[in-house]
């Protein structure tokens, strides 16, 4: 029974990292990722325009989701659930991390957050029409 490995997203999402899966599961794991609800490259917010729903899939809904879907699957798959479920990612996913750690605890029994972008206010409104 393999393990299950999940990773996030950096940027403002809008992608999965099929790299990462085909790693994971090169290493024997059952693996998901989330573009968390919507598409565009890391650095468009775009779609979060006038959307509420799409800010809170981005914000902590879309991870969580998915660790419950694939671990349905594998269930229904496999007869049993995963014997370990992981979650590692950087940056914006780094955030995800903590907020998967802080509100759904129970989804992962490891997790990696590496660099995690948070404070968004000011990482992400420094330097336009500014001068250093």
């Amino acid at each position: 029974m393999a393990n299950t490995k999940a990773f996030g997203n950096g940027g403002f999402a809008g992608s999965i990292g099929y790299s990462n899966l085909a790693d994971a599961i090169a290493h024997n794991y059952a693996t998901a990722s989330t573009d968390t609800g919507h598409k565009a490259n890391a650095i468009d917010a775009r779609w979060a325009l006038g959307h509420p729903e799409k800010i809170i899939d981005f914000g902590y809904r879309a991870i969580h989701e998915t660790a419950v879907t694939a671990k349905a699957i594998i269930r229904a798959f496999y007869g049993k659930r995963p014997e370990r479920s992981y979650f590692n990612s950087c940056s914006n996913g780094g955030r995800q991390a903590l907020m998967e750690a802080q509100r759904f605890p129970e989804d992962y029994d490891g997790i990696i957050s590496g660099a995690p972008a948070l404070f968004w206010t000011h990482l992400n409104g420094i330097g336009f029409g500014t001068r250093w």
